[in-house]
């Protein structure tokens, strides 16, 4: 790889990516599709492939600058082929197939090699591979059960090293191209999965999957991929609102998310679930949440996420008491109001250190999640400015020989920041850990 290189012509200069040539590579394209999907894939097959170039095309034209027909060819061919890989699932991958992508690259470009027009400049192809490689990265920075709630990137091969290399040689200004490309492509995609359709369809193939319809603790908890088919269609709508770039986009992801939602009610009522909407569902209107394109990636990383099944399971200890040991005490999620919760005195530097902690940490949340600390059922491991730290819910108890209650007077028995701070920014309710120990 030289260490510059031009993939798309510079103004002025002849682009080979003529109007003809381009129908041409895109029939084939759809071709390659029809022949790869011989047997219909309801979920990322030709008719989502189709779906996604529709949104691709509407967002194109709002462009405040005209792609160049190159340009173009790289965009629209990747989109049509960009779930390709789902075609050669095999039954050694993982169960969240994220060996579609390395599988998508390599159907594509040895098809895109055999195009006199790609052949001609393999740059290209190499645009395609980049922006098939990268469509979902999106998806993937949340944990997954698949990893025990690690946090796993996609294993390339060996085009990690290659794609890293081609996008290192180009210029600057012809890497922001490929990035905008990219934004495109990964704002369609989203929303496709957003929406009263795209969280039916997100819905129903979690279900296809064998993974159960709600989760312990926070039913509709949205924290880590793999956990629930209600989980996963949040998080498709999560990924619809961070992959928004366009202010048109960002106000579809807004009315999708709001769609998904009536879509999750709606199985809730049928279900027998109370519904309970997230946490950033009030602030979807507000400045607290905003479309990705408004401010740059939060130095916030998330590490680990541990559901309430696997704290039971391993048992936590807090204040000298393990009060996550469902044997050694009654112990539940509760939603609560904020306001029933008597908050212990807070003062002096210590608590004012942990309070400015947990507020920057609810707010990189929010810009690089879409997820609210107060939602959260399990204990969270994450990096911050490249400091790691662990987050839990509040633990509340109450000394008794009686059930549990709502209405009972508890004592925080740990995370009495986060209360305070979910009183300071007016949050009406948060998940608590309530346990209620033997006298």
């Amino acid at each position: 790889m030289p260490s510059s290189l031009t993939l798309f012509p510079p103004p002025g200069a002849p682009d080979p990516a003529t109007p003809a040539l381009l129908d041409a590579v895109l029939a084939q394209a759809r071709g390659w599709l029809r022949e790869a999907f011989s047997r219909a894939d309801a979920y990322h097959g030709v008719e989502h492939a189709e779906d996604v170039l529709r949104r691709v095309e509407a967002i194109r034209a709002r462009l405040p600058a005209a792609l160049m027909p190159s340009e173009w060819l790289v965009l629209a061919t990747a989109t049509l082929l960009h779930d390709i890989g789902y075609a050669a699932h095999a039954p050694d991958w993982a169960p969240n197939r994220r060996e579609h992508v390395p599988a998508g690259i390599a159907l594509a470009t040895e098809r895109l090699a055999r195009v006199p027009l790609f052949a001609a400049h393999p740059s290209l192809i190499l645009a395609v591979a980049f922006l098939i490689a990268h469509h979902d990265d999106t998806s993937y920075q949340f944990p997954s059960l698949v990893w025990d709630g690690l946090v796993g990137d996609i294993e390339l091969g060996a085009y990690s090293d290659e794609l890293a290399t081609f996008e290192a040689a180009l210029p600057a200004e012809q890497r922001q191209r490929l990035r905008l490309l990219l934004a495109v492509l990964r704002e369609a995609d989203a929303l496709t999965a957003a929406g009263a359709a795209g969280a039916a369809r997100s819905f129903e193939y979690a279900v296809s999957r064998g993974l159960p319809l709600f989760a312990a603790g926070d039913p509709l908890g949205a924290w880590c991929w793999e956990v629930s088919a209600a989980g996963n269609t949040r998080l498709s709508a999560k990924r619809a609102l961070l992959d928004a770039f366009t202010p048109e986009g960002w106000r579809l992801a807004r009315e999708s998310y709001r769609a998904s939602e009536a879509y999750l009610t709606a199985v809730c009522a049928r279900e027998g679930i109370s519904y309970r909407p997230e946490g950033i569902a009030a602030l979807l209107d507000g400045g607290a949440l905003s479309s990705a394109s408004a401010a740059a990636p939060p130095p916030l990383r998330i590490v680990r996420y541990s559901s309430e099944v696997a704290l039971r399971a391993a048992g936590h200890a807090r204040a000298g008491t393990n009060l996550w040991d469902a044997g050694a005490n009654a112990y539940a999620m509760r939603h609560l109001p904020v306001a029933v919760l008597a908050l212990p005195p807070a003062t002096g530097a210590v608590a004012d250190a942990a309070a400015g902690a947990l507020a920057a940490l609810h707010a990189y949340l929010l810009d690089g999640y879409a997820l609210s600390l107060f939602d959260l059922t399990g204990a969270l491991d994450y990096e911050l400015a490249g400091i790691a730290g662990r987050v839990l819910p509040p633990i509340v108890e109450r000394r008794s020989s009686g059930a549990l209650a709502d209405d009972a007077e508890w004592q925080i028995a740990g995370g009495g920041a986060t209360l305070m701070l979910a009183r300071t920014l007016e949050v009406s309710h948060v998940w608590v850990a309530m346990v209620e120990s033997s006298v």
